[in-house]
């Protein structure tokens, strides 16, 4: 029997997103548990439904293989398909013995087992992830709004594995309430019906809000160094800049220029 496409031997292995690593991927895997067996003509092993026969109950009324959804498989027939079942589920577990699943208990037994485990609501945990979701706030000056929408949707997905309920509508108006409150009369009004819409309007207030930040920033003014010749404004640097200024007497001669009469008719040069 060929191992391709659906084929009952053929076990698939799903994107590491969708394994089962603990709460937080329960749901992505029991979707598609559920769609590889459904399509395999095996729900019946999952639920429970199709019992397992004895050699001693079991009629053999014909010597070809029964299809897989039949009420009334072979001793044979049953086991291959139950293990089929089991190893859509224990290969897709990253940790299945941390986990708590048996390798030899039945399909059904492990299915029930996972149920229990993840699907137990834990209303206070609900509500704690709730809460998350509704007070967490976007701030412009610490953030971007890519990191704002991301974390969003991030808690929306914890509060949907714990099998809390927020739908797209009501995801849309908390993502609105999370704006800051300078925004408010930008938010008033938001377009479109949907989250994806909304986050599209203010992914553009965004970046307009943060191109008028940035054209309103003042140019950073030049500062030249003083002239070289500036005396500092000190009490010798003042005398100084007045005797330089001072203008001489018509006729009169520096003493530091003129010759000195000694009075002996003689005179001495300075």
């Amino acid at each position: 029997m060929s191992s391709s496409g659906n084929s009952p031997l053929n076990v698939p292995s799903f994107p590491e997103a969708s394994q089962l690593s603990g709460q937080d991927t329960w749901r992505a895997f029991k979707d598609r548990v559920d769609l590889n067996v459904q399509v395999r003509g095996l729900k019946g092993y999952l639920e429970g439904s199709i019992s397992k026969p004895t050699s001693a109950t079991y009629i053999y009324t014909a010597q070809t293989s029964s299809p897989n959804d039949s009420q009334f498989p072979s001793p044979g027939e049953w086991f291959q398909r139950d293990r089929m079942v089991a190893s859509i589920i224990n290969l897709n577990c990253t940790d299945p013995i941390g986990i708590g699943l048996e390798r030899d208990d039945a399909a059904h037994k492990m299915w029930q087992y996972l149920i229990k485990k993840y699907e137990a609501r834990d209303e206070q945990r609900i509500h704690m992830a709730d809460t998350r979701l509704r007070e967490h706030k976007f701030d412009p000056e610490a953030t971007t709004m890519e990191a704002h929408e991301k974390k969003m949707k991030n808690l929306l997905k914890a509060l949907h594995n714990l099998g809390g309920s927020c739908n797209d509508y009501q995801f849309r108006l908390i993502v609105i309430a999370s704006m800051p409150e300078a925004w408010r009369d930008h938010v008033l009004n938001v377009p479109g019906v949907f989250s994806s819409e909304a986050f599209t309007y203010l992914h553009r207030l965004y970046l307009d809000k943060l191109q008028v930040q940035n054209e309103s920033v003042p140019s950073v003014p030049t500062h030249h160094a003083p002239p070289k010749s500036v005396i500092p404004l000190t009490d010798a640097g003042l005398k100084v800049a007045a005797r330089k200024a001072k203008p001489q007497s018509p006729g009169r001669t520096s003493s530091m220029n003129s010759p000195k009469d000694t009075g002996s008719g003689y005179i001495m040069p300075f």
